[in-house]
């Protein structure tokens, strides 16, 4: 018995077939091997070093799509209730004003026109809930579909990988806040003790970024954010401005993901 054989782990069933008399052998590694195999101690380490080529080939692949899994860019997907697409801006500011005063973000999309925003939601169904209780306004509301992709760094350092991470998770954390205020469900003082919690955690990416000498649409895009939040909470507002003031952060924050992308 070849001593290589010896060494193989005890339980590994494999499959052989002899090309010579046409018999198919199944067995088990348990320190014992076929009659035909002993007669073949040669051919047996060739079959041996081969299965250990194959293995190692298998667990590169293994990992090297594991890894391709990690890198690939994330989707995801929003859901924006416009309520008014226009050609000129003049008349989309016009519009969106009205949307703000009633709590509404009342952001002007800009994209092949200029559409109206009321406020951004993780699915479809919960956009058309909303869609169904504005049917006796004067709006013609649709539903627009945002596909979000993580950008394409020219630095794949971890500080960037953070970063976009990050921004994500930030604007389903702005929907609930907003959800949650309009629910009465915490306070202009407790959602504006979280929207400085987020600036602050904003500051420190973009320490690491600096750090790291990274300059780039993810550096921009934190910066951006950050500066919106932080104008919103030095101002005072009424509750129904106040309601319009974080869903417009959200949909801005949205927004700016969309522009890192391209």
């Amino acid at each position: 018995m070849s001593d290589v054989a010896k060494t193989i782990s005890h339980g590994i069933n494999i499959i052989m077939t002899n090309f010579n008399n046409g018999k198919t052998t199944s067995f088990y590694f348990d320190y014992s091997l076929t009659e035909n195999t002993k007669k073949s101690g040669k051919k047996w380490k060739f079959v041996f070093i081969f299965l250990c080529l194959a293995l190692l080939v298998a667990v590169s692949s293994f990992f090297a799509v594991r890894q391709k899994r990690k890198n690939e860019k994330f989707d995801k997907n929003c859901y924006l209730l416009v309520v008014g697409n226009f050609a000129y801006a003049a008349d989309a500011k016009e519009v969106a004003d009205s949307v703000e005063k009633v709590g509404g973000a009342g952001f002007v999309w800009v994209d092949k026109s200029f559409e109206v925003v009321a406020f951004a939601y993780p699915t479809q169904k919960d956009a058309a809930k909303v869609q169904k209780n504005l049917e006796s306004t004067t709006w013609e509301t649709t539903i627009k579909k945002i596909n979000l992709k993580k950008p394409k760094l020219n630095r794949a350092v971890q500080s960037q990988k953070n970063a976009i991470d990050y921004l994500w998770n930030l604007i389903d954390r702005l929907y609930k806040i907003s959800l949650n205020f309009d629910q009465e469900n915490i306070s202009n003082a407790e959602a504006h003790k979280q929207l400085s919690k987020i600036s602050k955690e904003l500051n420190q990416l973009q320490l690491k970024l600096e750090r790291n000498e990274v300059n780039s649409v993810v550096y921009s895009g934190i910066n951006l954010i950050k500066n919106e939040i932080d104008d919103f909470l030095k101002k005072s507002y009424a509750k129904n401005l106040y309601s319009s003031g974080i869903k417009l952060i959200c949909v801005k924050t949205i927004y700016t993901c969309s522009t890192m992308q391209s």
